[in-house]
């Protein structure tokens, strides 16, 4: 509980979830009296693709403006996506077999990748850098000696004990669907992304992936590409993990 924490919630399942988490806490902290404001040991970040994000419900909780990462600006089309991917060098390997014709795409981006998890990959790809700066952001607030410190002091008021144990190394958990465009399509190179800018407690991240029959209830006309995205995000995810043996 009073561990450092990056939780990182990717698409719309995944935003959703952070809020409704972040809701909890701060009932948490009122309901223990405490007065030193929102611990920065508990970082939150959301990557989805539309310019502001979706699925905002009332009572569902919030989060900051900075804890939100939209990739897409206001009026970019796949096209320019498409365009900006294929001049990134030593990309053809990687979208051999599935990279997204753009006259072929009638979903307009900014509103989300339309459950076309194939969409979500490539903007993963294309928008690696952003992703890896605001990761970086906030991996470098979990570092900060202040706040080590300041989650010792919740714990001393919290516990009314006087120490815990700051060598404990950070927790990663990366919450998506694997049944949609965005969340699916992000899920592995986030990983890879947290494994790169932390070896040691960025590679152990924890993943909480909603399957595809959380969404079932929405009908049939909403759901069509939830199990062939999911089938394709954990092929993905088998894949890098047996890479390389």
């Amino acid at each position: 509980m009073f561990r450092r924490m990056l939780f990182v919630g990717l698409g719309g399942s995944g935003g959703k979830t952070l809020r409704v988490l972040k809701r909890d806490l701060k009932e948490w902290l009122i309901d223990h009296e405490w007065e030193g404001g929102f611990p920065a040991g508990w970082q939150f970040v959301h990557i989805d693709t539309p310019p502001t994000p979706d699925g905002m419900i009332a009572g569902g909780g919030s989060l900051e403006p900075n804890e939100y990462l939209g990739l897409i600006g206001s009026g970019i089309q796949f096209s320019q996506v498409a365009t900006r991917l294929g001049n990134i060098a030593d990309t053809d390997r990687e979208l051999m077999g599935w990279r997204v014709d753009p006259a072929a795409l009638q979903v307009p981006i900014t509103m989300g990748a339309g459950q076309f998890r194939a969409i979500g990959r490539s903007i993963a790809m294309c928008y690696a850098q952003p992703i890896k700066e605001r990761l970086q952001q906030s991996i470098a607030l979990l570092n900060n000696p202040s706040t080590v410190a300041q989650l010792g002091s919740l714990y001393t008021h919290v516990e009314n004990a006087s120490t815990q144990d700051s060598s404990v190394p950070p927790i990663v958990v990366i919450v998506s669907s694997l049944a949609g465009g965005t969340g699916a399509g992000l899920l592995v190179d986030v990983c890879d992304t947290m494994r790169a800018l932390e070896p040691e407690w960025g590679g152990n991240s924890i993943a909480l992936l909603y399957t595809p029959e959380v969404f079932l209830g929405l009908g049939d006309g909403s759901v069509g590409g939830v199990q062939p995205n999911s089938l394709a995000a954990i092929s993905e995810v088998l894949n890098g993990f047996w890479w390389h043996g």
